[in-house]
Parts: structure tokens; C-alpha cells; sequence
């Protein structure tokens, strides 16, 4: 019974072949780590996001095709794995999480990045989009000064070219940041 494990740091309830979060989970307001990987998951409970010390959320490999809004309820969280679902866009308030390090959302159906992806990440280190259907990159994701790894490999990218993409992070950031300037001045 998970109301009576308050004071639980991390909860592991990977391959338990899981169609729901267990009732409670809620109640856990020490629960800094959550490990939901391989199961059945196909949407995840609203209260959730009341878990405001939770720092690592590990979700892949699971049905998810629809995250509820109040991920932001989660300020702490450094780690969102979302790898492996059937999301066809980012969950609401994903642009609002602070010390948000490391987003994996690689081998899902998203089509396309909010314009003002990244402008909020200040201490993101990683990008896993892979195996998506994005076509194009925010220009914010230029000003990533942390950015140490970003793979988009698998998505029918237009912007930037290929061959922009295959010189590295540093060369698409570059690219990301001159177009930013650009459409800056044309305004």
C-alpha cells in the first residue's frame, strides 16, 4: 500500500506488465526517482505532477500516447524518459521545467517541436529525438549552452539540411542560432 510509504526516495515498478500507476502514488511526496519502464502504461495519472521532488521519471517502452497537463508540478525533475511510446506531441508544460537535464523521447510519433522549445531549459545537457516525425528544429535549441548531446537520427528533417546535421550539435546549434538572428532583424 503505497500511503504507507511516505518517506519512499525511489520506487521501481519496471516490468510489471503495469496497465495503470498504482493509486497513491500521489502520497509520496519524498519520491525523488520513479521507474514505470516496461509496462502496459497507456495514459498517466493527473496527480502526478504533485510530486514536487521528483527528479527522475523513467516511462519507456510502455503505450503512452497522451501525457496529462502538470508535468510543470514537477520543478525538480532533471530526467524525463519517454522513449518508446505512441506520443504525437510533448506533453503541456514541458517548457517549464527548470532543472530539466536530460529529455529522451526517441521512437514515438511526435511531429513537431513547440516554437519556444529550449528557451527554458537552462541546465539541459540532452535531446534524444529519434525515430520521431519532426521536420524541423526550434531555432531556441541554438541557444542550449549545455546542449552536449542532441540526436535527431530517424526524423524526416527539412530545417536544418542534412548536411548540417551530419557536421554535429555544433553545427546545427550554429545554424539554429544565425536563423534566429535573421528572423530577429526581419521582424
Amino acid at each position: 500500500d503505497l500511503y504507507c510509504m511516505s518517506s519512499l526516495v525511489v520506487l521501481r515498478l519496471k516490468h510489471n506488465s503495469l496497465f495503470s500507476v498504482p493509486e497513491g502514488i500521489s502520497n509520496l511526496k519524498r519520491l525523488k526517482v520513479l521507474h514505470l519502464q516496461h509496462n502496459l502504461l497507456k495514459r498517466l495519472p493527473c496527480d502526478l505532477s504533485q510530486l514536487a521532488q521528483l527528479q527522475e521519471l523513467y516511462l519507456s517502452n510502455n503505450e503512452i500516447e497522451f501525457m496529462p497537463d502538470g508535468i510543470d508540478g514537477c520543478p525538480a525533475l532533471r530526467v524525463l524518459n519517454l522513449e518508446h511510446n505512441k506520443l504525437a506531441e510533448l506533453p503541456q508544460g514541458i517548457s517549464c521545467l527548470p532543472a530539466i537535464e536530460k529529455l529522451q523521447f526517441s521512437k514515438n510519433s511526435i511531429e513537431a517541436l513547440p516554437e519556444d522549445f529550449g528557451e527554458n531549459f537552462p541546465n539541459i545537457k540532452v535531446l534524444t529525438f529519434t525515430y520521431n516525425l519532426i521536420t524541423r528544429l526550434p531555432l531556441a535549441i541554438g541557444s542550449l549552452t549545455k546542449l552536449q548531446i542532441m540526436e535527431w537520427t530517424g526524423n524526416p528533417l527539412i530545417f536544418p539540411k542534412r548536411d548540417v546535421l551530419r557536421k554535429g550539435r555544433t553545427a546545427v546549434q550554429s545554424v539554429l542560432r544565425s536563423e534566429a538572428r535573421r528572423s530577429a532583424y526581419t521582424m
